[in-house]
């Protein structure tokens, strides 16, 4: 059987009223490692290997004590460098061991000519062998003159001798050479004076020592900024050197630079440290005010001047009239410095004295001056109420309340303007529902001749923003000239909201059926705050289970339900219950003043069988802080 009928739903909304490595590298020379070539090595011989070259038998084997002669062993490339440049040292390491060997002596040989000739670089006896390192140092010793790269022509070879014959074994493990050359210039260090040294004397001797580990030190010279001005020949590496000289009045860059005496003549040079001489006091310029001058900005004058010595500045002093006004240890050389006086309105004549750190001490010229100052209107309070109550969907009206006074007379002020802003924003920002308002033109309502009072009233929106509010007051003269005051309130938070329409009607279903569209209800935010909503539902009283009541039979509160999603499908939509759920995800921001705030909420019914006539009940959309 078809049941039709009408279903209406009166809707019910409640207000709710108001968180490191350290790397330090000290580099004495070059060292040019070199392992044997394998030029000199025809069976590919690699280092570590355990054998000799026996060159009788053009194979590799222990050297066997029942063959005596020369063994000859590797060449050695120092590598390829400037002609001029000088080995300071050729290091000959060799890792050796014996086995039961008995020859007369044996001994390590050089060539510097590829083999040509020979030369002994030690001799040891039979004695001696053992498991050992063997390291030699200082080969141009032997040679009664330096080596150079060109003398060696790259390549340096070394062979073992042995005489006498014997029984056991000499077993090579390792075999190599370092050589070094001086590339590193001399190290300066400056003594004294320290850097930034002041001093009146003319004659200055500048202290330094200098040292280089590989050469001898062939030359200093002092410069003064970055130009030679003395050298020094006569040089004892660690001591303590000078140069003596004289320089005029100023500010100088000092620094010393050594070269050494190896064949490139490297050169070292120091940090570059600075002096000054000073002989005379400072000069001092002033800047404003100009002399002859008026100042009409406030009787708060500002003195500038600027003082230039070669050293720093120890202090200065304003003189006004004769008297001493100011006094600063704290002034900035070549630079504008300031010092401020009130002054009353009148005629005055000024100085500044300055004194340098040498004490040598200036008085710049004379400028006078004439202060001739409107003096400012002056708010002297600004009242406002404490706290201020919106009221939803309209406006409130309020007023703050100043005393103005002028030390020219009530008659010089032109305007007096007031300016009501959020804590937020900025005073001078335009003005918005939420965050700003402006009264041009606050009102006089009471004089006692002295003393002025003014209302500024102000019209203030729901959606104004909850917080801290400033209320400045400006009172503006005749010349412009203005002086201000401020007071604070506070805007409370505004809850409310409305709903439309009231009534929701699903028109007519069918038992067992359920809406095919969607029913719309309209939320709209009438406060200041971000909202939520909750929702629940009954017949005849909260709790009672239903949703509505029927001429016949009645509808369970969990036929009805919503979704903030339109167009979903009936069972994909959520029902109501006994209990008020709130919509944490509603998130209903206030109004803007650009556009008005609301979101929707979407219904369906379902109609169970065995109810029939017209069905009503009620929906409860309370609204709550989100």
């Amino acid at each position: 059987m078809s049941l039709l009928g009408m279903n209406r739903k009166r809707i019910l909304w409640l207000g709710l009223l108001g968180v490191m490595l350290l790397f330090l590298i000290h580099v004495n020379a070059t060292i040019y490692e070199s392992r044997p070539t394998t030029s000199s090595d025809p069976q590919g011989m690699v280092i570590n290997d355990s054998y000799a070259y026996d060159s009788s038998s053009t194979t590799y084997a222990f050297i066997n004590a029942s063959i005596s002669g020369n063994f000859s062993m590797y060449s050695f490339d120092v590598g390829s460098h400037s002609n001029s440049e000088d080995i300071k040292r050729i290091d000959l390491y060799l890792d050796i061991e014996t086995y039961n060997f008995s020859a007369s002596s044996w001994a390590i040989l050089y060539s510097e000519d590829a083999g040509n000739t020979w030369n002994i670089l030690r001799d040891y006896s039979s004695d001696n062998l053992s498991r050992q390192i063997i390291s030699f140092n200082d080969i141009q010793e032997l040679t009664d003159n330096d080596w150079t790269w060109n003398e060696i022509s790259g390549d340096l070879w070394i062979r073992i001798s042995i005489n006498g014959n014997g029984n056991g074994s000499i077993k090579l493990y390792e075999v190599w050479i370092n050589v070094t050359v001086d590339d590193n210039p001399p190290i300066v260090n400056l003594e004294s004076p320290i850097s930034n040294y002041n001093t009146t004397s003319s004659m200055v001797s500048f202290y330094y020592n200098v040292s280089d580990e590989l050469s001898g030190i062939e030359n200093c010279s002092l410069l003064i900024n970055g130009i030679v001005n003395a050298t020094n020949t006569s040089i004892v590496e660690g001591a303590t050197l000078n140069f003596t000289v004289s320089l005029g009045e100023g500010e100088y860059n000092w620094s010393v630079e050594c070269y050494d005496n190896s064949s490139v003549y490297n050169r070292g040079v120091s940090e570059q440290r600075v002096i000054r001489i000073d002989q005379s006091p400072p000069s001092i310029d002033l800047l404003s005010p100009l002399n002859d001058s008026v100042w009409n900005i406030s009787n708060d004058v500002n003195f500038s001047f600027k003082p230039s010595d070669i050293t720093a500045i120890s202090n200065c002093s304003l003189y006004i009239n004769g008297s001493l006004a100011e006094f600063s240890s704290n002034v900035l050389n070549n630079q504008e410095n300031l010092f401020t006086v009130y002054l009353e309105n009148g005629f005055y004549e000024w100085w500044i004295n300055c004194t340098d750190i040498m004490g040598f001490e200036n008085e710049s010229q004379h400028y006078y001056l004439t202060v001739d100052v409107d003096l400012s209107p002056i708010v002297k309070l600004v009242v406002a109420p404490s706290n201020i109550s919106l009221l939803a969907a309209s406006n409130v009206s309020i007023t703050c309340n100043a005393t103005v006074t002028d030390p020219d007379g009530l008659g010089e002020i032109n305007n007096v303007r007031a300016v009501l802003y959020h804590y937020s924003s900025n005073i001078n920002d335009p003005d918005t529902g939420e965050l700003h308002y402006t009264n041009n033109s606050c009102i006089m309502i009471s004089s006692n001749g002295i003393d002025a009072n003014y209302s500024c009233g102000f019209s203030i929106t729901y959606y104004a923003r909850p917080g801290t509010w400033t209320c400045n007051v400006t009172a503006t003269d005749i010349y412009n000239v203005n002086g201000s005051n401020t007071t604070t309130t506070t805007i409370n938070e505004l809850y409310a909201a409305s709903v439309e329409p009231l009534f929701i009607d699903y028109g007519i279903l069918n038992p067992g059926y359920n809406s095919s569209s969607d029913e719309i209800v309209i939320v709209y935010n009438r406060g200041n705050t971000e909202i939520d909503v909750a929702l629940t539902g009954y017949a005849f009283f909260m709790g009672d289970g239903l949703a509505m009541n029927c001429t016949r039979g009645n509808i369970s509160i969990g036929y009805e339900h919503y979704s903030m999603v339109p167009g979903l499908a009936y069972s994909s939509m959520t029902p109501l219950t006994t209990s008020l759920i709130q919509l944490d995800d509603f998130n209903l921001a206030p109004r803007t003043d650009s556009s008005d705030s609301y979101k929707y909420l979407y219904w369906k019914l379902g109609m169970p069988k065995g109810v029939k006539g017209n069905c009503s009940g009620y929906v409860r959309i309370s609204i709550v802080p989100s």
